[in-house]
């Protein structure tokens, strides 16, 4: 039997996302410091992440915290792969539902969908609006969810500045 967790991606500043739960607790928050910065930061649990790229013109990103990753993602057109390093059996693959879906899966090493988000585009202010669709199974961790945002937007940006020529 599967549960089913009531969580949703709220916008609690103009650069700020955060993740609620059904109380409309903030359990997580993923910031961009400043409007033109690539890194971001991960507010989980009262601890500070750093969230960037893993190396020198790569687009696999990685959340650090003192200067170790604790999460990374491996980019790839047709899928995302996050690991925790050191822990090999605690993977995700991020999908999307189908080539040209705006919905993305966040799938484990068994292919079973742990969680689904959609993507939509804000034309106000230009930026796209994660929305959490459904979660099953154990209630995901909110630093695995924020960051699987991230890693879209990001995987997002780069499809966009290849179609543009870039």
């Amino acid at each position: 039997m599967h549960a089913t967790h009531s969580r949703r991606f709220h916008r609690t500043d103009k650069r700020t996302w955060s993740l609620l739960d059904d109380n409309g607790t903030v359990l997580g928050s993923l910031v961009k410091p400043k409007w033109f910065s690539s890194k971001r930061e991960l507010v989980v649990g009262g601890g500070l992440y750093e969230v960037k790229s893993l190396k020198r013109w790569s687009s696999d990103q990685a959340v650090f915290f003192g200067g170790f990753p604790v999460l990374t993602a491996d980019m790839a057109f047709d899928r995302i792969r996050i690991a925790y390093p050191g822990k090999g059996d605690q993977a995700y693959i991020v999908r999307r539902k189908n080539l040209f879906s705006k919905e993305y899966h966040v799938l484990d090493l068994h292919g079973v969908v742990q969680a689904s988000l959609r993507t939509r585009m804000n034309w106000s202010d230009f930026e796209r609006e994660p929305e959490l669709l459904t979660a099953q199974g154990e209630a995901m961790d909110p630093m695995l969810l924020l960051f699987v945002v991230h890693v879209i937007a990001v995987q997002y940006q780069n499809t966009m500045g290849v179609a543009a020529g870039a």
